[in-house]
C-alpha cells in the first residue's frame, strides 16, 4: 500500500489530488519523531498480524521477537532520528 502511495505521489496527474499536508515533509524535530513513531508502530503492528497466521506453536517465539524489535526500535528512535 505504501509503493501504492509513493507510486501516485510521484505521478504528476495525481500529485495535483493529493492534500497539501501529504507532499509537505516533517519541519520539526517533534514532527519527524512522531512520523518515526507512527511507522515503528505500524511495523509492529504488520509483525504482529504475520505472527497470529502462524502455527501456535511458533505464535508465541514470533510474537515474542516482534515486541524485541519494536523496544530496540523505539529505544534507537532518537539515534535514528538524528542521522
Amino acid at each position: 500500500a505504501l509503493a501504492c502511495a509513493l507510486c501516485a505521489a510521484g505521478s504528476p496527474a495525481m500529485a495535483a489530488k493529493d492534500p497539501a499536508r501529504w507532499t509537505q515533509g516533517d519541519k520539526t524535530k517533534a514532527q519527524r519523531m512522531a512520523t518515526l513513531k507512527k511507522e515503528i508502530n505500524a511495523a509492529y503492528a504488520e509483525q504482529q498480524t504475520a505472527c497470529k497466521k502462524k502455527s501456535s506453536a511458533k505464535r508465541a517465539s514470533c510474537l515474542k521477537e516482534a515486541r524485541m524489535v519494536y523496544q530496540r526500535d523505539m529505544a534507537s528512535a532518537p539515534q535514528l532520528l538524528a542521522q
